[in-house]
């Protein structure tokens, strides 16, 4: 009879899986109790609770050490990818962003204004080459944008920004500097300087970040390096585990299994009539 109950439990439990079923089923299962298993606990085995208790701290170790593993998996992506390219990015801005600061020194007489050439032809007050920038949003049709000019050094573009919907200056020597235009033609040079102005704040900002960077890189290779702190626990419980499956007889099947019947009333006479007409 429990060679019955083992059978049935054997098929549910390959049948009850998340995983894809396969088109025949095993008849062997781990889910399944064996008859030493079942005889065990009638005849109130200890090792019986032992093996639960051990087989459920080894689940839970397992489950421990497969999130250490994927934690350290991808601070060792992190360690070989992320870090350096964030840090080769960080020190190429930083290096971009001091050489753009002393261009626009060296190209500025007067931080008010400077002569700005607009449209081949340089303008030396403020509200003239504001309105003429204001009057070149007219030829900007699409969202590549326009060469216009120079100012302090750098080259202006006039783009058109779709999502907010207002007109940008690029600023571009090593870098792209951005200043949003408003309707005002002192203020479209106002905010053109700010953003000028901007790239000297920008350095310390930048260098800041490159700090942070190292310092993670640093932390993620001291912890990548830190072994999983419950492995001895889980060899142990899995050593312990394997000695107790021993004892119980755990994983030994034999060639064939045999159904006993203690009593032929057990099979229906019908059925049982109609297996004699057939032997005859």
């Amino acid at each position: 009879m429990y060679q019955m109950v083992e059978k049935k439990q054997r098929g549910i439990s390959q049948i009850m899986t998340s995983k894809t079923p396969e088109r025949s089923i095993e008849d062997i299962d781990e889910k399944a109790l064996s008859y030493a298993e079942i005889k065990s606990i009638a005849t109130g085995n200890p090792l019986i609770r032992e093996k639960t208790e051990l087989e459920t701290k080894s689940s839970k170790l397992k489950m421990l050490k497969q999130s250490y593993l994927g934690q350290k998996y991808e601070l060792e992506d992190m360690i070989n990818k992320k870090y350096p390219q964030e840090i080769t990015e960080c020190e190429k801005e930083i290096a971009n962003l001091t050489e753009d600061n002393e261009h626009l020194k060296s190209n500025t007489a007067n931080i008010d204004f400077c002569p700005m050439q607009l449209d081949n032809q340089v303008y030396s007050e403020k509200a003239k080459a504001g309105e003429k920038i204001l009057q070149l949003c007219n030829k900007v049709h699409d969202t590549k944008g326009i060469y216009i000019g120079t100012y302090r050094g750098f080259q202006m573009y006039l783009e058109f920004n779709t999502f907010s919907k207002v007109f940008q200056v690029a600023l571009k020597n090593k870098q792209i500097y951005r200043a949003t235009l408003g309707s005002d033609k002192l203020g479209v040079i106002t905010r053109i300087n700010n953003t000028l102005e901007s790239i000297m704040k920008a350095i310390p900002t930048a260098k800041d970040k490159l700090k942070n960077l190292q310092q993670q890189l640093k932390t993620a290779q001291e912890n990548v390096a830190v072994p999983f702190s419950k492995e001895d626990e889980l060899q142990e419980t899995l050593k312990r585990l394997k000695v107790v499956n021993a004892e119980l007889k755990i994983g030994e099947t034999s060639s064939s299994e045999v159904i006993e019947v203690d009593d032929e009333d057990d099979i229906e006479v019908g059925e049982y009539e109609k297996q004699k007409e057939y032997v005859r």
